[in-house]
């Protein structure tokens, strides 16, 4: 699965599944998912999710990944405690 199938795949995951209000992709999950990323770029990325999820304390594969869906009294509860409204936000969301 990737690209725009992701989208409705997760909506309705979600939709069926009440468990989860916060759902994380992660570019590690398919072999398309660093195309065209040089071998520094992976390198880096795969330190500084090591570095994240040190300072964090929790297990992610793609913290910066951008796709990210949260159900809408997620949302709500999440973002209007948060400080950071630029580099790292979805960082500090997760947390």
């Amino acid at each position: 699965m990737y690209g725009t199938d992701v989208v409705a795949e997760v909506v309705e995951k979600m939709n069926k599944d009440l468990e989860y209000d916060v759902v994380i992709g992660s570019r590690v999950l398919h072999t398309e998912g660093y195309t065209d990323y040089t071998a520094l770029t992976k390198t880096a990325s795969k330190v500084y999710n090591k570095v994240l999820n040190s300072v964090g304390g929790f297990r992610l594969s793609d913290s910066q990944c951008g796709f990210k869906a949260f159900r809408n009294k997620s949302v709500h509860d999440i973002f209007s405690r948060m400080k950071t409204a630029c580099f790292m936000f979805d960082f500090e969301a997760l947390l």
